[in-house]
């Protein structure tokens, strides 16, 4: 699982920065999902950062209507399927057109939206981090990340 190095994450001084200048100890914000209710619960949190993996991988670019991602096709983001069942963790080789992304407004911390897969391209071999959080999430390019 991976994000592309200019994935930006939000850290707890309410700024975005690369995920690439992210370090183990950092602290971010992240959204706690609970899958497992049928109306997930969401809170903003703070998560800190445990490690870090930097590698090369074949990469998907997710365009969606709130803008884009590019991930490896094992990262997971939490998505609302077409026939509405969700919300569920579904790896980036999964996804459809159609599909609704959870996602956090940027302007608004407490606000959650959702962004409708538009386009799913192949964007190659990049070089991507693979980040590991103490609650197993975190927020990337405004999308909620696992």
């Amino acid at each position: 699982m991976g994000l592309d190095l200019h994935t930006f994450i939000p850290n707890t001084d309410h700024r975005w920065v690369r995920i690439a200048d992210t370090k183990p100890g950092n602290v971010i914000f992240t959204a706690h999902e609970n899958v497992l209710l049928e109306r997930a619960a969401r809170e903003l949190r703070c998560a800190t950062v445990l490690s870090k993996h930097t590698f090369h991988a074949q990469t998907l670019k997710v365009v969606t209507d709130r803008g884009e991602i590019v991930l490896t096709p094992e990262h997971r983001l939490l998505v609302y399927m077409i026939d509405g069942k969700g919300p569920k963790w579904l790896a980036a080789s999964e996804f459809k057109i159609g599909y609704r992304i959870r996602r956090l407004n940027p302007l608004w911390w407490d606000d959650y939206t959702y962004a409708e897969i538009l386009r799913i391209e192949d964007a190659g071999e990049r070089e991507v981090v693979d980040l590991r959080t103490n609650t197993g999430t975190f927020i990337a390019n405004c999308f909620v990340s696992r």
